[in-house]
């Protein structure tokens, strides 16, 4: 008994305790990881780098609960405190992306933190000249038939002689001034070319070069096309005549211009405002009673997609047919399929029967999966999907499906992408697809250099898998107080687009590189590496020698050289406008600023400047000499 008490007496010491909490946590540990099959170590934590809360959890969006997401954007939860992580540098040679380190992880690119002190490089002389006054020049454009008739409605595009990108269509639209006449206002000195994208008349343009506050009038007269009759006799899935058949014409558009550049394609300027006639009409048709006959005309030499839409038995039906017009009659028979034209009926023309489709999901070989979200588009770049009409379980069931090419979209809180994979379907049949998962860590760094006080806190990880213009979801971290933060993810096998970026305008500030785009394997571990710094504003006008706008001219802001910037830096190219204002978010601190007016050589832009970024601030350099 004596001996019990004192055995008793020594596992109460505090040195005894604590070893035995040790390795109960051990223990269960080991339980834990065992049971989930998931669950990723910690790693160690690297020197320097802790939260000013160093008991906070090492962040993993499965160990949270993450609201249901919305196809085309949504966020899931905010992260509340992710520990350090240390990432393997690269190797000595820089090593390859997607090449597997020494330590085991997979860096898909080394760290890409701003040199303290700029390579030596080619720098040009700063010119500059008086802000020019605001472009108040006009091009008034009077539109008439070969009868002098004027036209009322007009189509018209205005583009600008841009250096060796030709002209660049401006994406205006004019004011319409009424009779025929259309103008084109505060616009600068330049070279502009007024072109007709009417589709009933043929091609007509007119070069006009406007100087400083000109006002300019040019007369476009149009030569309408020859017409030809197209006869549709449209049929409903059971041979009977529709009562009533809306139908859309869609004409062929203008020569897109807006989003060429040197060396990628910016984002398109859209039209938008009252000034341009759509390029499309839509009305609704009773058919010829026994016939079914809708007839339209149609101009010679140009093609029309022509999309029919009508009811069957309480449900759409719908069918689309692309004419080339041509002298003469053309006849077509026209049988409407069941669904909807907007959403789920082919857009290649072909004709496509109507089938079951019972597909059964699992995660990993067969594991179960409770999804949050499955369905099928025809595309997965548009919003349009159809949901099934039977869930039982992990089995998913669509009943009236056409056949060909689909794609399946699944979500789950097991992963934290959406995983989507094509799928054939056939007639009346069930498949089984399983969905692999890779672990995913994205690591934010904090430029060391990067003033405290201004410094990105709230960031935001997107995950898209590739080529899907309309599947995200979002996932938000946290820097405040730490150089690093990580996220750790599990992503279905395949090729994702991995962005960062700010929750709002509030948190300004510059992310490198802009995205990855990854290939994800089961069971790998991929390991993306983004530097966050605080951005300013950078903004200058691009002149001539004379002072004169210089249209669309390109600009770049980096730390490389001249000569020794790599391909991945155009990804950051932007394009100025018109009027030759550039204006673009830019890191702080000292950078070379590229810009190309005349020369399309990657390796020589037309000037190089070296200039000192302010955090947080606007850096306006003024009018800027860029060209003779």
């Amino acid at each position: 008994m004596g001996r019990n008490n004192m055995l008793l007496d020594r596992l109460r010491t505090f040195p005894v305790i604590a070893l035995l909490a040790l390795l109960a946590a051990g223990g269960f540990g080991f339980v834990v990881g065992a049971v989930t099959g998931d669950t990723v170590a910690a790693p160690p934590q690297t020197a320097g780098a802790a939260r000013a809360d160093d008991s906070a959890p090492r962040y993993n969006p499965l160990s949270a609960d993450v609201n249901r997401p919305r196809s085309g954007g949504g966020t899931g939860h905010t992260s509340t405190g992710a520990g350090p992580a240390t990432v393997p540098d690269a190797p000595a040679n820089g090593g390859e992306p997607g090449k597997l380190l020494p330590g085991g992880d997979k860096l898909a690119r080394p760290r890409t933190l701003r040199p303290t002190e700029l390579p030596p490089g080619r720098v040009d002389e700063v010119q500059s000249l008086p802000a020019p006054p605001p472009a108040a020049g006009s091009i008034t454009v009077e539109v008439e038939d070969l009868d002098g008739r004027r036209l009322p409605y007009a189509q018209l595009d205005l583009s600008v002689k841009s250096g060796p990108l030709g002209f660049q269509s401006l994406g205006l639209e004019p004011r319409n001034m009424g009779r025929g006449t259309f103008q084109f206002s505060t616009l600068a000195a330049g070279e502009y070319r007024v072109a007709s994208e009417n589709p009933h008349y043929r091609a007509v343009e007119e070069v006009v070069q406007l100087g400083a506050g000109e006002e300019r009038t040019v007369r476009l007269v149009l030569n309408a096309l020859e017409r030809g009759r197209v006869e549709f006799f449209v049929r409903l899935p059971d041979q009977a005549v529709p009562e009533q058949v809306t139908v859309q014409m869609r004409g062929a558009s203008g020569d897109e211009t807006r989003g060429r550049g040197r060396f990628g394609v910016h984002e398109p300027v859209r039209r938008v405002g009252p000034g341009i006639q759509p390029n499309s009409s839509t009305a609704r048709y009773v058919p010829d009673a026994g016939s079914g006959l809708i007839p339209f005309s149609v101009a010679v030499g140009n093609k029309t997609r022509f999309v029919f839409s009508s009811q069957y038995q309480g449900r759409p039906c719908g069918a689309e047919q692309v004419v080339e017009g041509s002298t003469g009659v053309q006849q077509f028979t026209v049988v409407l399929v069941e669904g909807d034209i907007g959403r789920d009926l082919p857009t290649d023309g072909q004709p496509r029967t109507l089938s079951r489709l019972e597909l059964t999901l699992t995660l990993n070989g067969g594991k179960p999966v409770s999804f949050t979200r499955v369905n099928l588009r025809q595309s997965p770049t548009e919003f349009a999907y159809r949901e099934p009409n039977r869930i039982d379980g992990g089995r998913f069931t669509w009943e009236g499906v056409l056949t060909g090419r689909w794609f399946v979209v699944a979500e789950a809180k097991e992963f934290h992408a959406a995983w989507v994979s094509p799928i054939e379907v056939g007639q009346q049949e069930a498949q089984s697809m399983d969905i692999v998962t890779g672990h995913l860590r994205v690591v934010a760094n904090l430029d060391p250099a990067n003033p405290a006080a201004n410094g990105p806190a709230i960031y935001q990880v997107r995950l898209r898998p590739l080529d899907s213009g309309t599947i995200e979801r979002v996932y938000r971290g946290n820097l405040a107080g730490v150089q690093q933060d990580y996220i750790d993810f599990f992503m279905p096998a395949g090729t994702h687009t991995i962005r960062l970026d700010g929750p709002g305008p509030q948190f300004a500030y510059t992310v490198e590189p802009q995205k990855h785009d990854i290939t994800v394997t089961g069971g790998d571990e991929t390991v993306l590496e983004f530097t966050l710094r605080s951005a300013g504003t950078l903004k200058f006008v691009a002149v001539n020698g004379a002072g004169q706008p210089v249209p669309n001219a390109e600009f770049l802001v980096t730390t490389y050289p001249a000569g020794s910037a790599p391909e991945s830096e155009k990804a950051g190219v932007r394009k100025g406008g018109a009027d030759g204002a550039c204006s673009a978010p830019a890191p702080f601190g000292a950078a070379y600023l590229f810009i190309w007016t005349e020369s399309a050589d990657w390796n020589n832009p037309d000037k190089v400047l070296r200039i000192e970024l302010p955090a947080g601030g606007t850096l306006d350099l003024g009018a800027l000499v860029v060209a003779p």
